[in-house]
């Protein structure tokens, strides 16, 4: 049997902030890849998104992910309380429907 060894900062019950990202809060990956990114990608359909959101660091992505926040609408609340209201970010969630 292998034995399963945490990154370090992460005790074995923690799961990864991105898999609290994913799982436990149901935001997409894609989201967070789209508030770093440049360019505008396509959604399901294949229509643009409305992606004028880049270069959000993962420290600013992943310092919303407090125990208090447990929806993607608490979170996009939060992101937006920590880096400032920004309609562009609004915007995308909004994409996501959040």
């Amino acid at each position: 049997m292998r034995k399963m060894i945490a990154p370090a900062g992460y005790g074995l019950t923690t799961p990864p902030l991105s898999f609290r990202l994913q799982k436990v809060l149901g935001i997409p990956k894609k989201l967070y890849y789209d508030m770093m990114d440049t360019r505008n990608d396509f959604n399901v359909a294949g229509s643009p998104l409305n992606d004028a959101v880049s270069n959000f660091t993962i420290q600013q992505i992943f310092n919303p992910l407090q125990s208090d926040v447990s929806s993607p609408q608490q979170y996009r609340d939060r992101l937006l309380q920590q880096t400032g209201l920004n309609q562009q970010v609004i915007n995308l969630f909004s994409e996501y429907h959040y």
